[in-house]
């Protein structure tokens, strides 16, 4: 029924396993180093597609913009792993009728929506004198050289940092030059039985999707009347009224 194509893995393997109990869907897989030709040799013809939400871990032409949507014309959904969606352009998602969704709560958004720079140096300022500052949700959530500026300052006095603003940050940036940040890459929530619990939200609700229910997550509501109407041109009349 449905061509899914994920971009080299799911978060955990249970997906795959989730995934190959329906066997009427067509599940394959992207490999990131191949040559941007020959992915969208799968791609142009995918219903759905699977990758991590973040930029740096997608190859610049496997990010979801106007071009990638322009040569995947049967694409209904785009999914990310977790609640991020930064490799997805909302914007032209909408446009083109292609529905996003995370794996955040049922009426979630991406801390990246809700949070950008939520820290910044008016924040860090008002924050009580000697605190530490942690972030492993999102780098978006701090402005980076505000809080180096506040250290800096001794007003924050230390910090514990999972997230970046590009990741990995280079060696010379400022915050790694400080002996009072301790810094991590990107693995606080990466226990297996999260990377699991996220693998099979994946997966459930790509076949609740394709199964004709209501989206359980999507991250670009607005779009779901046109893309019911696409969903019905190419598969069969959905569960849900608009």
């Amino acid at each position: 029924m449905a061509q899914i194509a994920y971009l080299n893995s799911f978060p955990a393997p249970n997906a795959l396993e989730i995934l190959a109990e329906h066997p009427q869907h067509n599940v394959i897989r992207v490999d990131g180093k191949a040559p941007l030709d020959e992915c969208f040799d799968i791609l142009r013809t995918a219903n759905a597609y699977q990758c991590v939400g973040a930029r740096d871990e997608v190859p610049v032409g496997l990010r979801v913009d106007e071009t990638f949507l322009n040569r995947t014309p049967e694409l209904l959904v785009v999914s990310a792993s977790g609640s991020g969606v930064d490799v997805f352009d909302l914007e032209a998602c909408t446009r083109a009728g292609v529905l996003a969704v995370n794996q955040a709560g049922a009426n979630a958004q991406s801390v990246a929506e809700q949070a950008l720079a939520m820290f910044n140096a008016q924040a860090f300022a008002k924050m009580k004198s000697g605190a530490i500052f942690v972030n492993a949700a999102r780098g978006s959530i701090h402005n980076e050289n505000a809080l180096a500026d506040a250290m800096d300052a001794h007003h924050i006095a230390g910090a514990g940092l999972d997230v970046w603003d590009v990741e990995p940050p280079p060696p010379a940036h400022r915050l790694l030059q400080m002996p009072n940040v301790i810094a991590t890459p990107h693995i606080a929530g990466y226990t297996r039985d999260s990377l699991e619990k996220m693998a099979e939200h994946a997966a459930t609700q790509l076949l609740t999707i394709f199964d004709g229910q209501r989206p359980p997550r999507p991250v670009n509501p607005a779009v779901l009347p046109v893309f019911r109407e696409r969903y019905v041109a190419r598969f069969k009349e959905p569960q849900w009224a608009d």
